[in-house]
């Protein structure tokens, strides 16, 4: 008999999806060149393609073959580093008991449907409903943590009633301006480092400390804000989660989110390649009367104009999905079992 360890092979499926998705995706956005002739030589239906040559002197097919084993790499990568930052699978239980939010789907799928129709919405429209929609995305963002940091929903068995919202006090609230400043002076020292100590290792070592402290001050904020606390409570129970047995968790579900983003990063990239490189040459060969603008490149040129905008719709929903995975497993970790956060 054949033993075989299902928890692997469910991540070996799990890095072939994610491979698939990253590498096709990218693919296929270069075919909607295929039918124009190359960027660099101008040869027949050599589209975008020959701009892997230029950039990693391969071709695509290889580019996108190494593009598929490093997407792959990293979920396997990920997936074994579970059984070591997460033996307890604390994170995975967090992140499925939010999945499991029917309501929370249909959430997400409303917002990706408005954002699809606003796509096609006529220009003459779209102006004031760019507007309308970058307020709207703001005031829900800021709800979010009303939202989800809720120690009363986040211990329920099933996810329910994540629509309530939570007053944490004055203290976390002004924890979190604090944390937006210091913030702020870190986002501005990333353009004076580099004239300070070189670009290169200026810019790094500002952008490893940023990272550092986004992740830092979001655990401190979660934690004052779930259990309702002091400035210098919270800061007590701040600690106690930094402790490797707690924080290694917390560190293996932000890597979780992280390789999920990069799902959407792959498409943006090579669309916003695409968009730099290739299609105002093509939009200039049309004019001139050379092949004309095919229709899944405007497509593509019309979801490149908006798509800033309307990704906030969705992008919403995913925030408020992951910060309830995120409080889940704050609560596995011990924080909100104070009685004043009931």
């Amino acid at each position: 008999m054949v033993w075989v360890d299902r928890a692997a092979l469910r991540w070996l499926l799990a890095a072939g999806a994610y491979a698939t998705w990253c590498a096709g995706t990218a693919w296929g956005l270069l075919e909607t060149t295929r039918s124009y002739p190359g960027i660099i030589s101008m040869k027949p239906g050599r589209g975008a393609f020959e701009l892997s040559e230029a950039a990693f002197g391969m071709s695509a097919s290889h580019a996108l073959a190494g593009l598929f084993l490093l997407a792959f790499l990293v979920v396997m990568i990920v997936g074994g580093l579970r059984r070591l930052l997460d033996p307890d699978r604390l994170a995975l239980d967090a992140v499925f008991w939010m999945l499991r939010s029917r309501s929370l789907w249909l959430a997400l799928a409303i917002a990706t449907a408005l954002a699809l129709a606003g796509i096609w919405m006529p220009g003459r429209l779209w102006g004031g409903a760019e507007v309308g929609i970058e307020i709207a995305a703001f005031v829900a963002a800021t709800l979010v943590p009303f939202l989800a940091w809720n120690a009363k929903t986040l211990r329920r068995d099933a996810l329910s009633a994540w629509w309530r919202t939570h007053w944490p006090g004055w203290q976390p609230i002004l924890l979190v301006l604090a944390v937006m400043a210091v913030s702020f002076v870190i986002q501005a020292a990333i353009f004076v480092a580099p004239e300070l100590i070189g670009a290169i290792p200026g810019f790094a070592l500002v952008n490893a400390l940023d990272e550092i402290f986004s992740f830092l001050g979001w655990l401190l904020i979660a934690v004052a804000w779930i259990e309702r606390a002091t400035i210098e409570s919270g800061w007590r129970s701040f600690i106690g989660v930094l402790h490797w047995r707690r924080l290694r968790v917390l560190l293996w579900q932000w890597l979780l989110f992280v390789v999920v983003a990069g799902s959407v990063l792959a498409p943006v990239l090579m669309g916003a390649i695409l968009m730099i490189y290739a299609i105002p040459q093509y939009e200039a060969l049309a004019q001139s009367g050379g092949t004309p603008i095919s229709w899944p490149l405007r497509v593509l040129v019309e979801v490149a104009s908006r798509f800033g905008t309307l990704a906030l719709l969705p992008a919403v929903v995913v925030m408020l999905q992951t910060s309830l995975a995120q409080g889940r497993l704050l609560v596995f970790l011990g924080i909100g079992d104070r009685p004043e956060s009931a």
